[in-house]
């Protein structure tokens, strides 16, 4: 599974150490967003479906750590 820099970073903000809690953490967040942030809204369901995609393993082995931070 392909996850591009901008859902690699949201996935790397609301990363819990495991799939099913980070997916619940970035669910419980899109009720907030504001009818203007469609965009982000957009990301995000693009992320959560890629991650329910994919396995707990293949999860583990995301490199969550963003670039400028290395």
């Amino acid at each position: 599974m392909y996850f591009t820099e901008d859902e690699l970073f949201l996935i790397s903000i609301y990363d819990t150490g495991d799939r099913k809690s980070t997916i619940d953490e970035i669910s419980g967040v899109q009720q907030y967003l504001e009818e203007d942030e469609t965009g982000l809204a957009e990301l995000m369901e693009s992320v959560l479906k890629k991650l329910r995609d994919i396995s707990d393993e293949d999860y583990l082995e995301l490199d969550l750590i963003p670039d400028f931070l290395v």
